[in-house]
């Protein structure tokens, strides 16, 4: 112990500094205590040491990550009342048979594509299929082409998104960044015709939704377009023919513009891939890309042909 001076009250008293050496690896408290008698000054000096015991709770885990050797991708999931960025991985590539996977590589790398030859402009498709086709997947493949944040659980007529703060403006200003943002709309045909047909939230501390009529979902899809960096895949279960009826008259929720494209599953074969609904009537809705030039090959043998039927004429 070593002791050193301080004014109390005018007095000058002993300090007290304990040193109990550094083989004990524990934390020492001191606390001094004066006071004032009529025979002098008292000092009453207590010395402890707290004893640690485990909380009642345990220590949150540390995230998984994934073996290296495993595809991931970064998903931003609600929790409590705010986004959290998870690593997930793509696909149990064993339980995928082997169709659904490759055409849903194939559909992933159409999106891809057309996303990089508009510029990164923020980009609108639609996926029509039967359940387990591989629509999802090749959502998330997407994500993992673009090594973007996906999130899977947006719902333009959702009462809690708005006051959770994962509505779809909060998270084109919060999550749009160097990486892309990818946004999955899953089932997307039940909320299409509450919206088609207009509705009001029937809880009164709603604070708003995205979309609850055809105006506001035309504004919605029309600001979003006007983003860069993002992409929306809304998913659906039901046939094109069926999600265009359940549209308005004019079809302009789902019109060329807001729509960039429709993908559409098949019993067997490649997905198709359909423009969506025009105003112009002459419009060819069953292709995206410029179709491949015709093989001219079989327009030759025919013009030789010709050539010798015509001198056979001739002689």
């Amino acid at each position: 112990m070593s002791f050193g001076k301080e004014v109390y009250f005018k007095y000058t008293v002993p300090r007290l500094m304990v040193s109990f050496g550094r083989r004990l690896k524990a934390v020492y408290l001191v606390q001094t205590q004066f006071s004032s008698m009529e025979s002098g000054l008292e000092i009453e000096i207590t010395v402890w040491c707290p004893i640690w015991s485990p909380a009642l709770v345990a220590d949150r885990a540390p995230p998984l990550r994934a073996p290296c050797n495993i595809d991931t991708l970064d998903v931003l999931m609600p929790t409590h009342g705010h986004l959290a960025l998870v690593q997930e991985i793509v696909c149990r590539r064993s339980k995928v048979p082997e169709g659904v996977y490759s055409n849903a590589v194939g559909t992933a790398k159409a999106m891809f594509e057309y996303f990089l030859n508009e510029d990164r402009h923020a980009c609108v498709f639609v996926l029509h299929g039967l359940p387990g086709t591989g629509k999802s997947l090749s959502v998330r493949m997407l994500a993992k082409m673009l090594d973007a944040h996906l999130f899977d659980d947006y719902d333009p007529t959702s009462e809690q998104a708005r006051e959770n703060g994962y509505d779809l403006p909060q998270l084109m200003h919060e999550y749009i960044g160097e990486k892309p943002l990818v946004i999955a709309y899953e089932e997307f045909d039940v909320s299409l015709a509450k919206v088609a047909q207009g509705f009001t939230s029937s809880n009164t501390k709603c604070k708003g939704m995205d979309a609850q009529n055809k105006s506001s979902w035309n504004k919605l899809l029309d600001r979003f377009k006007r983003r860069t960096n993002a992409i929306m895949v809304m998913t659906t279960n039901r046939s094109y023919e069926e999600i265009i009826g359940m549209c308005d008259v004019d079809a302009s929720m789902l019109r060329n513009g807001r729509v960039d494209a429709h993908f559409i599953w098949q019993l067997s074969g490649s997905p198709l891939i359909r423009k969506p609904m025009t105003s112009d009537l002459n419009a060819d809705t069953n292709a995206l890309l410029p179709t491949t030039p015709s093989n001219n090959s079989h327009d030759e043998p025919q013009e030789e042909s010709e050539e010798e039927s015509e001198e056979e004429s001739e002689d």
